[in-house]
């Protein structure tokens, strides 16, 4: 999701954000933030909030872990679906990701129609970035595994050009082939 959207996904649910609350995260008072947010009680606007103020705060794991609770109490909110989502594309956590944006495409169409259509386009965003960090790691995966064989092959060519030379020059015998030729040669010599 780039940063524009991003940010006015999070200034929606700012807006709704109590005013103290909105102070405290402006001037980095997560602890506090977070503990007038759990007085609050199991509300939506709880969850929506404590994930706002985690992610505010870089706690992505925590801000995870939030929206996940979250859609799971209250799994027709778009919102938090969509901050699960996009807090796990931000953690590279694909599976996840793609995991819940059927829960938000769920959510978005239990929307009155009216409602639909910017997030319509922010499951389409966020679809793209799921298929594209998808994509992403199957790259890495092939580029690894091209990797691993093309390492293996030059770890056996190696070892056969180093077998080879070490027993090329050796006759039959165990002689190295060197000796073998120069004594053959003398026995010629000395029966002419």
């Amino acid at each position: 999701m780039s940063f524009p959207v991003c940010w006015m996904t999070l200034m929606t649910v700012a807006g709704s954000l109590p005013q103290g609350l909105v102070q405290l995260v402006s001037e980095g008072r997560f602890v506090e933030a977070l503990e007038e947010t759990r007085a609050g009680g199991d509300t939506l606007e709880r969850w929506q909030n404590e994930l706002h103020v985690l992610h505010s705060a870089g706690d992505l794991e925590g801000a995870l872990r939030t929206g996940l609770e979250g859609v799971r109490l209250y799994p027709s909110d778009p919102w938090l679906w969509e901050r699960a989502v996009f807090v796990a594309l931000t953690l590279h956590r694909t599976a996840t990701a793609r995991a819940h944006l059927s829960g938000l495409s769920e959510a978005v169409a239990g929307l009155p129609p009216e409602g639909r259509g910017s997030w319509r386009a922010t499951l389409g965003r966020l679809e793209a970035q799921v298929t594209g960090q998808e994509a992403g790691r199957r790259a890495v995966a092939t580029a690894l595994a091209r990797a691993r064989w093309t390492a293996g092959g030059l770890a056996s060519l190696i070892a056969l050009v180093a077998a080879w030379a070490l027993f090329a020059g050796r006759a039959p015998d165990g002689r190295s082939g060197e000796g073998t030729r120069l004594a053959g040669a003398s026995r010629t010599g000395a029966s002419q």
